[in-house]
């Protein structure tokens, strides 16, 4: 089994984790407007990333101390388990499809960093950035 990760490179504070990640896509976009902020870049690279589920856990959490304080979140998830990656912290909790609401704890620390389509919302529901 394995994990299937997105990011964006800009949401990086180390771009050095990128040498321990598989990235298999790689697409350089435009921000796309409701993650819009003054303090963003207008243009965005995203990457997508696979492993071995039983690797999920520690990637996580590495990635939890590169990525940027402010305004940012990761995902990855596996068959059985979602991942949303932030400063500091990872909110694990068990996949039941492919859009489903987001634990209150994570709902919160995504309002606490000032994700920017977070902010004032009620409901999130996971999606591909």
């Amino acid at each position: 089994m394995k994990y299937r990760g997105y990011l964006l490179k800009e949401s990086l504070l180390d771009t050095r984790i990128l040498d321990k990640l598989t990235i298999t896509e790689t697409e350089t976009m435009p921000c796309t407007k409701h993650m819009q902020a003054d303090y963003m870049d207008d243009v965005w690279t995203r990457m997508v990333f696979v492993g071995k589920s039983c690797d999920a856990d520690n990637i996580s959490e590495q990635l939890s101390k590169v990525i940027k304080p402010k305004g940012w979140y990761l995902d990855i998830h596996t068959d059985k388990d979602n991942y949303l990656i932030f400063h500091g912290k990872v909110v694990k909790y068990p996949r039941i499809g492919e859009k489903q609401p987001w634990p209150e704890e994570a709902i919160e620390l995504a309002r606490k960093a000032e994700i920017p389509a977070f902010v004032n919302k009620e409901t999130v529901c996971t999606e591909e950035v």
